[in-house]
């Protein structure tokens, strides 16, 4: 859904895909010439993942890896959005406390418009 908003999108099958393609994709940033513009242009600004992975770590545990791994890189870490059909209350307090946002299931086309919106990126 996120595509038809013209947005580039990376998707990761399991908690530690995710973490791999975000530590990938910062080693390119890295690579990138030392200009703001090249690095505004180069960064991840959106990571939208559920909170249930399948095996392995959960969206939370592989939100806290993909921030630090941000911070040791020397990077600004992407905005991480969770989603979940879990009681909404629970997550949302739990994603509080982690410094990322939540989006109930289901989420609908306007839920993500106005996600994208909120983190500067024009839909």
């Amino acid at each position: 859904m996120i595509a038809s908003f013209g947005c580039e999108v990376a998707a990761a099958s399991s908690g530690e895909e995710a973490v791999l393609a975000m530590r990938a994709f910062g080693e390119n940033f890295q690579k990138v010439a030392d200009t703001t513009v090249a690095k505004r242009e180069c960064q991840t600004r959106l990571v939208v993942m559920d909170v249930h992975l399948g095996q392995g770590m959960d969206g939370y545990a592989a939100a806290e890896m993909i921030k630090a791994d941000a911070a040791a890189q020397g990077i600004p870490p992407p905005h991480i959005v969770i989603v979940s059909g879990d009681e909404p209350s629970e997550v949302q307090e739990r994603c509080s406390r982690c410094g990322l946002d939540f989006l109930p299931k289901p989420v609908g086309r306007e839920q993500f418009r106005n996600v994208l919106s909120a983190h500067g990126i024009a839909v």
